[in-house]
């Protein structure tokens, strides 16, 4: 039987808190920069691999395929199965495009499951968690403490999930802890409510609320055609849409 990747806990919503590693032991946080450099060539070469048998399937790699990325780098075959699935995310997100060019993993980042990482409460004062690393990474634990951002989540209804990814740029080694939580149900009874978007005010109601208006300084401030600049204006406008009164409001109905 040929399983294919399906999302866990598809009906919950989803959100990561970063915490860098500048407060780890050196030697632990080298040993974890060397696996995501290793980590990143097995990907590439998965995907090299699909994107050359034309494989933009859903379906787990071919235990022949994975096997031959144990032997040419020495890796566990269960580390070899984890980023053969990262692999083929990565070239089906080429599927539907008219042009299509054979993806890289660029950025250094490895998601990796329960079945490489355990997460637990620190037995000790100085730390709040301990995370445990196995299954072909580095055998080590890595203390961190829980950040503000985090105790947004943590007793508010949100539960860790089974999934971390791990990952390092120009600032240092990053873990990011995914939390879930269940969707609330859709409201049944209520009025609907039309919102307009634009530039001189973010969102427009139909019943007479506005709001964003402070980010069209913003946006002219920004670099054009910057994805850090993108990324920015985009969580500033779900700021603004979170600010909207929605009581007695069962759907709304959006024009651009």
């Amino acid at each position: 039987m040929v399983k294919a990747h399906k999302r866990k806990n598809s009906g919950s919503m989803r959100r990561a808190s970063r915490v860098y590693l500048s407060s780890a032991n050196v030697g632990k946080v080298a040993q974890l920069r060397f696996f995501l450099l290793l980590y990143v060539n097995v990907v590439n070469y998965f995907i090299e691999r699909f994107w050359t048998m034309k494989d933009f399937t859903s379906a787990l790699a071919d235990k022949v395929i994975t096997g031959r990325a144990v032997n040419r780098f020495k890796i566990t075959a269960r580390l070899a199965q984890c980023a053969a699935k990262q692999a083929k995310e990565i070239v089906r997100s080429q599927k539907k495009r008219k042009v299509k060019t054979m993806p890289l993993l660029r950025r250094k980042v490895a998601t990796l499951d329960n079945r490489f990482v355990k997460i637990e409460e620190f037995k000790g004062a100085a730390f709040d968690l301990a995370l445990s690393f196995a299954s072909g990474m580095p055998k080590i634990t890595i203390p961190i403490n829980q950040t503000a951002h985090m105790n947004r989540f943590w007793g508010h209804g949100w539960q860790v999930g089974s999934t971390i990814r791990l990952g390092m740029n120009k600032r240092g080694v990053w873990i990011e802890l995914i939390f879930e939580k269940k969707r609330p149900e859709l409201r049944t009874e209520g009025k609907v409510i039309g919102i307009d978007r634009g530039f001189r005010k973010a969102f427009v109601t139909s019943d007479g609320q506005e709001v964003g208006a402070e980010l069209r300084d913003q946006i002219r401030r920004k670099a054009k055609r910057s994805k850090t600049s993108y990324y920015h204006i985009r969580t500033e406008l779900f700021r603004c849409l979170k600010r909207l009164k929605l009581e007695g409001v069962k759907r709304k109905r959006e024009s651009a």
